[in-house]
This record gives C-alpha cells, structure tokens and sequence, in this order.
C-alpha cells in the first residue's frame, strides 16, 4: 500500500511538470501566431499599397510584368556585351588598318627622299600601292562581314584614296585601260614624246605624293581634334604634341610613333558609339 502510495505521488509530480511545460508550449505558440498574424496583415497592407503605387491590379499582374522586364534587361546585357566585344576587335581592326597606312606613309617618304631615278621610284610605289590596296580590301571585308558599319565607312574611305592614287600611278606609267584608252597624236620626233612621258609621269607623282601628303594631314587634324574632345569631356591628361605626336615629319610624311599614339581616337570621341550602328 506504501508503494502505491510513493508511486501515485510521483506521477502526480509528473503529471504537474507535463502540464506546466505545455502551459509554456500553448503560450509560446500563441505568442508566435500572434506576431506572425500582425507581419501578414502589415506585408498584406504593403503589398497593396505597392501594387496601387504601380498600377498593378493584382500580384499575379505584378510578376508577369516584372518577368518580362527581367528578360528585356537580360536581352540588353546581352547586346551590350556583344557591343564591348564588337567594340574590342573593331579597334584592334582599325589599329591594324593606321598602321598599314602610316607604314605605306612612311616607305613613301623614303622613297622621295633616295636618289633612285624616276622610274625605278614609280615602279615601287605602285608595288606598294597594289599591296596596300589589297590589304585594305581585306580589312573592309572583315569589317563588312561583321556588320561594323563605322569602321567600313572609315576603312572605306582610306581605300578609296588609295584606289584613286594606284590610278594616277598606273597612268604615270602608261597603264591604262581599253576603255579609257584615247587615240594617240601623231608626234614629231621620238624625243618630244619621250620627253613629254616624262613630264606626265614626274606630274603625276608630283599630285600623288601631294594627294597623300594632304590626306594625312588631313587625318591627324581629324585625330588630334577628337583627342582634343576627349580631354574636354574627360578631363584626363594627354601626351603633349611635342612628345612626338606631330601628325607629319619635314617631308609631310606621317611619323609612325608619334601618330600610332593617337590610334583608336575615333572610337574614344563617341560617347555614343556603337560599332554595329
């Protein structure tokens, strides 16, 4: 009877703890439940005021909307990215486009300035002539290929000089074609066509000489006023002209070091450029 006693005693004394713990429980969890119906009510409260700030009848709504601007934003990342990439290769396409330039500028110079006779200068000006028009070529097609509409008009446009002076040079040297060929005079003597020849020739690189030259020129006052633009907009320092970035040397050919500094301008003047517009 004792034992049953003590045991009853202590299930009571467990059955006191038990309830006391679920006591605790119950109040914990209704405390919980509480808060947690407040923040609904609040994030229910906020939810409509932003979806009656912009305009969007439901949540439902709202994500669509959201969604199709997430992909819009994600499509323009992609385009931008593309544009940097396109940006990249363009100016090293164009880098290699000034230095084949600056490079037929400068053996041109040489050339002027040897003691070689007239003819033997011709001849290899044309040959370079001929190569550098076929180099351009390539780059304008790389270019085209790409859809780099800027850098076909720019590439376009020195190729075009160049096709312009091969043809002076080609009538300098009596190349000329069928269609372009006109019925000779009859002359006197051998010696005055001979010396009449000369004469056209000795014209004929006399303008194409002074046609490059003045297109160079021409060409560093177009880079050296963008670079000029830059440091307006930017406010950053730029080498000084007389750190050797003189557009020509004494004989008006371009120095290579000094103009290969201002390479690339083109694309630094246009805060807006895009090389597939």
């Amino acid at each position: 009877m004792q034992e049953l006693r003590i045991r009853l005693s202590k299930l009571e004394d467990h059955h006191a703890a038990l309830k006391y713990k679920l006591e605790e429980l119950d109040s914990t969890v209704s405390s919980k439940t509480s808060s947690y119906q407040s923040s609904l009510v609040t994030v229910k409260q906020r939810t409509a005021n932003f979806l009656a700030t912009h305009r969007f009848p439901s949540p439902t709504t709202a994500i669509e909307s959201w969604t199709l601007e997430r992909e819009a934003l994600l499509a323009k990342k992609d385009q931008a990215k593309v544009e940097r990439d396109a940006l990249v290769e363009g100016m090293v396409l164009w880098d290699e486009t000034l230095s084949l330039v600056y490079s037929f500028e400068e053996k041109l110079g040489l050339l002027i300035s040897s003691r070689r006779s007239g003819g033997d200068i011709n001849r290899d000006i044309m040959q370079r002539l001929e190569d550098i028009v076929e180099a351009l070529e390539q780059k304008l097609e790389s270019a085209d290929n790409k859809g780099w509409k800027l850098l076909v008009c720019c590439i376009g446009a020195e190729l075009e000089a160049y096709k312009e002076a091969e043809e002076v040079m080609k009538r300098s040297l009596g190349i000329v074609s069928t269609s372009s060929a006109k019925p000779s005079k009859p002359v006197s003597t051998e010696s005055d066509k001979d010396e009449r020849k000369s004469g056209n020739q000795s014209q004929d690189t006399e303008d194409l000489i002074g046609g490059l030259n003045e297109r160079g020129r021409s060409r560093e006052q177009i880079l050296n006023e963008a670079e000029v633009g830059d440091d307006s907009e930017d406010g950053k320092l730029k080498p000084k002209a007389g750190d050797g970035s003189q557009g020509e040397s004494g004989d008006g050919v371009g120095d290579g070091d000094g103009v290969r500094g201002l390479r690339g301008s083109i694309f630094a003047s246009r805060v807006d450029y895009s090389p597939l517009d």
